[in-house]
């Protein structure tokens, strides 16, 4: 009896240590770090590495999960995994465009028995088979695009976490950051020429937009080799009235020209102020700066408000293909979008006004002598605004229509001495308004005429004991006219009157339709 017993312990020992014993495998988990956009669509992540710490076998049936939750994987990602494995070298396995949910094997040379299934914000590797691990044998998971939009911010970082569900494989510091959020471009503009409100010819200027990567963002403008393009939105706004974007000029990058106008851009497009832009792989070039020239046109017969415009620009995220889903559970089949952040920049723009120069040539105020009242001279001004003339806005159709102005005058007095600096004073609410044809605010109406004498302005402009000289009348609207007229300076007897000189105009102010140069 004792016999077998003895027998039965021995055979029982015997197949105990037939039973093959298994050690955990205790791997490192290491990443790489990238730079990604907050609301980027399909943005790369960085590398994750588990390497092994000690030889020792992952059982069948272990489940290892890789989980970027809430970021969102990409369909579009160029995933693939890499290990080593008892030495005999790395094996590559493409997971590129894995469909959700679809097991991905990642079998082969190296003896691996894995299979890799995709899920919306995780990756599950499960082991179909007894996996022996050597120290420094490594899985990497590379090549994961993600959809952060919706919860990511900048200086924020994306992370993964990896766990295992039978515990042999042992994980230590199983949470790694991946992505950092940055903003990954700036845009600055240029400002265009000054704009003139000339009509009844169109002008086009360009004012130019560049966008520029930040920092050691390196990739904003790539497309990594995927079917769609990176799309950006350009959204003008804020333009002084009666300006609008009209087009683009020839786009240049750091490494050349690139065809990157979007068929989409249409007159409606052009009229709401937004430009879409398509960014091509063009070459293996790195491209760190795009300029894009916007064209702003005045169009003919408009009349500009008279200040200068802080217009803006913004940079933003174009739409995808029409049905194409850009967020949510499923493929993510759409453009690249992964470089693309919210950045706006302001166009000072100067808008210059339509004037008219007018000379008169000479003027008199002497004053009366004592107990002789008519013995003084003065000059009598008129100015009218002769814009509104002609046809309607609505109906010009080439002939004579000049746009209604409204604006005020600058008056500058030379005495003719030559000795006394000259004087200069512009109409306006505390200076001649509501006098003479002004309005309250001191501006001269279409059609209407400023009449008022030298010896009014001679006091405005400080000259309390007469004057006599040139005087320059600089309107701001176009088609002014002006006559001066010499008189005692009780009107009684009329002297010499005469038109005023219509002078052509440099610098910001132009002026239109005519120019008598007389």
């Amino acid at each position: 009896m004792k016999l077998a017993r003895v027998l039965i312990l021995a055979l029982g020992l015997i197949m105990i240590a037939a039973i093959p014993s298994f050690a955990a495998v205790p791997f490192v988990t290491s990443s790489t770090l990238n730079q990604m956009a907050p609301n980027a669509e399909t943005g790369l992540s960085g590398n994750v590495v588990l390497t092994a710490l000690a030889p020792g076998t992952v059982l069948a049936g272990e489940i290892i999960n890789v989980s970027y939750n809430p970021a969102v994987i990409s369909s579009l990602s160029t995933m693939s995994m890499s290990t080593t494995v008892n030495g005999s070298g790395v094996v590559l396995t493409s997971f590129a465009n894995a469909i959700y949910g679809v097991s991905v094997a990642v079998g082969g040379a190296g003896g691996n028995n894995i299979n890799a299934i995709v899920g919306a914000s995780n990756i599950t590797l499960n082991f179909t088979a007894n996996q022996a691990f050597l120290t420094g044998d490594e899985i990497q998971i590379i090549g994961v695009r993600l959809n952060v939009s919706g919860f990511a911010t900048v200086g924020g970082q994306q992370v993964v976490t990896i766990s295992s569900v039978l515990g042999s494989a042992s994980l230590t510091n199983p949470t790694v950051p991946v992505a950092l959020f940055v903003v990954p471009f700036t845009v600055t503009t240029a400002a265009p020429a000054a704009f003139t409100q000339i009509q009844p010819f169109a002008q086009t200027f360009a004012a130019t937009v560049t966008i520029k990567e930040a920092g050691s963002f390196s990739n904003a403008f790539e497309t990594q080799g995927l079917t769609y393009p990176t799309k950006l939105i350009l959204q003008v706004t804020g333009l002084p009235v009666g300006m609008s974007v009209s087009g683009i000029g020839g786009i240049t990058t750091d490494v050349g020209t690139l065809a990157v106008v979007d068929p989409l851009q249409t007159a409606a497009l052009y009229a709401a102020g937004e430009i879409i832009i398509d960014i091509t792989a063009q070459s293996a070039n790195t491209i760190d700066n795009i300029a894009v020239p916007i064209n702003l046109t005045v169009p003919a017969n408009t009349t500009l408000a008279l200040n200068p415009a802080a217009a803006s620009v913004a940079v933003t995220l174009a739409p995808a293909a029409v049905g194409v889903p850009l967020y949510g559970v499923g493929p993510l089949v759409g453009p690249d979008l992964y470089a693309v952040s919210n950045v706006s920049a302001g166009i000072p723009i100067t808008v210059t006004q339509l004037a008219t120069a007018l000379l008169s040539v000479f003027n008199s105020w002497i004053l009366p002598m004592p107990n002789l009242p008519d013995s003084g001279f003065d000059t009598g001004i008129a100015i009218t605004n002769t814009t509104g003339f002609g046809a309607s806005a609505a109906t010009y159709a080439g002939g004579p229509f000049i746009v209604p102005q409204t604006g005020t005058i600058t008056v500058v007095m030379f005495p003719a001495n030559s000795t006394t600096a000259p004087v200069s004073f512009t109409t306006g609410p505390t200076i001649f308004a509501g006098t003479g044809g002004l309005d309250a605010n001191g501006n001269l109406p279409p059609h209407g005429t400023w009449t008022v004498l030298v010896s009014q302005l001679a006091t405005q402009a400080g000259f309390k004991t007469g004057f006599t000289g040139q005087i320059y009348f600089f309107t701001n609207f176009s088609n002014a006219h002006g006559v001066s007229y010499i008189s005692d300076n009780l009107f009684e007897t009329q002297a010499q009157g005469y038109m005023m000189l219509v002078l052509p105009i440099g610098g910001t102010r132009v002026m239109t339709y005519e120019n008598l140069n007389n």
